[in-house]
């Protein structure tokens, strides 16, 4: 059965090829959140790893990531947006990234 697992302040690096560093090449980094569907938490941080690589990004760090169904987020507002993340993830069988938080 496919999880959706939420990662909580991602830290990511944008490598020379991606298109953040083609067009925002002062951009050093960015923390975003993701969702993402994997069977287990071991597969889903290969998922994510793999999904950032591809789009041209490398991970530095993840705070937390949890199954998303346990989490308990308190602003409905926030809930709403990441509940419909986490349904699109699943629907599509991707990993959706949140908005990027660039420095």
């Amino acid at each position: 059965m496919v999880t959706i697992f939420y990662a909580r302040v991602v830290q990511i690096k944008p490598l020379p090829h991606s298109e953040m560093k083609k067009t925002h090449p002062e951009i050093v980094g960015a923390f975003l959140t993701c969702f993402i569907p994997a069977n287990n938490l071991k597969m889903a941080k290969l998922r994510l790893k793999t999904a950032l690589l591809e789009d041209g990004y490398e991970l530095v760090n993840i705070k937390e990531i949890v199954d998303f169904s346990k989490c308990e987020l308190t602003d409905k507002k926030v809930l709403k947006e990441y509940s419909s993340m986490a349904w699109e993830a699943k629907m599509k069988d991707v990993v959706i990234y949140a908005a990027f938080y660039c420095f």
